[in-house]
């Protein structure tokens, strides 16, 4: 997950084409979300863009009950601040799914993702091979 959010935060950090960078990772039993918005945006938008993101992926990939958010500026710098957002939806509803829709409908999150897979050992073996 750190390399995931790592790799995210410095892809956004030397984008000058986009406003706002998402990323979701699919973990076990728990979805992340990582934002990163463009530091002169309000910091109420960026908590409702990471909340609608949480959301939408939540209903998404619906074996993971636990949506874990961060949201930060897109720059990398010495000062910054963080947004974070947790959902525990054991279950999933018919109406939340008619909810994400209209909602990813309105703000057009996630409409096209582009799926990649990846994996990281967190703790790697120290083993003699």
């Amino acid at each position: 997950m750190s390399r995931v959010y790592a790799d995210a935060h410095i892809r956004a950090h030397t984008d000058n084409k986009y406003d706002l960078l998402r990323r979701v990772l699919d973990g076990e039993g728990t979805t992340y979300c990582f934002v990163f918005a463009v530091g002169g945006e309000t910091r109420n938008m960026r908590v409702r863009m990471l909340e609608a993101t949480c959301r939408i992926a939540r209903g998404m990939l619906r074996k993971n009950s636990k949506v874990l958010g961060i949201a930060t500026e897109k720059r990398i710098c010495s000062e910054c601040s963080y947004d974070f957002c947790f959902l525990d939806i054991p279950v999933w509803t018919e109406q939340n799914q008619i909810d994400i829709e209209k909602l990813q409908k309105e703000t057009r999150i996630l409409l096209n993702p582009i799926i990649a897979y990846a994996h990281e050992e967190e703790y790697p073996s120290t083993a003699d091979k």
